[in-house]
């Protein structure tokens, strides 16, 4: 693989983490909606305690659900930015 081809690639996988984290941040906010509703009736700053809200109710699969997607899409963004730190963004 080329360096231009590789930068292309990290530019792609960029763009998704970009999508990803979009969609974890509308996961978190749902999150907190669903513990305020449904659970301790706060809407926390942290997704773990949001979902600690909602073990034991009606909403827990749901809000396993959102955690799982909120913890995928930052392991993926922070895999992305760890590989951009090693590889100087790609300037070998």
């Amino acid at each position: 693989m080329t360096k231009a081809q590789l930068q292309e690639k990290y530019k792609e996988w960029n763009r998704n983490i970009g999508t990803l984290n979009n969609r974890a941040n509308d996961a978190f906010d749902e999150l907190k909606d669903l513990n305020a509703e449904f659970g301790t009736g706060e809407r926390w700053c942290d997704a773990f305690m949001n979902l600690k809200g909602l073990i034991g109710t009606e909403k827990e699969f749901r809000a396993l659900t959102l955690y799982n997607q909120i913890q995928q899409a930052r392991g993926q963004r922070d895999s992305l930015h760890d590989l951009a730190i090693a590889t100087n963004n790609f300037e070998i």
